[in-house]
């Protein structure tokens, strides 16, 4: 437990570290780093890079409405001239399920959050949720919007 609290610092702040260096960091950690670096480049070369990833979505969001005709996606994207792909913009996302939960187990409102998304494309996370029986939260559904 705090008794007394002096407010005034009196220690003299070092300028440098006698123990950690820069070279002695670069040693410490650059084996790692490179070990980081290569299992991404494995990662590109098997899965294909995040970029290429978005030319996917319209493939899923057909098989999520042909599997169940309920379920709800809308992607938007910006057409571009020529040969080039499409640029992704937004996606929403309701499955058939989240949507008969919602109105047989849920309480009649909802709340809607949002976070950001901090990856190299940016983006909004929005979901929309409501109160079950149980005072737990349940999905309706989600989407995933430009800034």
């Amino acid at each position: 437990m705090v008794k007394t609290l002096k407010g005034e610092h009196l220690c003299v702040r070092a300028q440098s570290s006698k123990i950690a260096t820069s070279k002695w960091i670069a040693k410490k950690i650059g084996p790692q780093l490179r070990v980081d670096r290569a299992k991404w480049l494995v990662r590109e070369v098997l899965e294909g890079k995040y970029k290429d990833s978005y030319t996917r979505l319209p493939k899923c969001a057909n098989l999520l409405k042909s599997e169940n005709p309920g379920n709800m996606v809308e992607i938007k994207t910006h057409e571009r001239i020529g040969r080039q792909l499409p640029i992704f913009k937004r996606i929403f996302i309701c499955l058939y399920a989240m949507k008969r939960g919602f109105s047989k187990g849920c309480r009649p409102f909802f709340g809607l959050d949002g976070c950001h998304l901090k990856g190299s494309y940016g983006g909004i996370l929005l979901a929309v949720v409501s109160v079950d029986g149980h005072n737990g939260l349940f999905p309706i559904a989600f989407a995933v919007v430009e800034s």
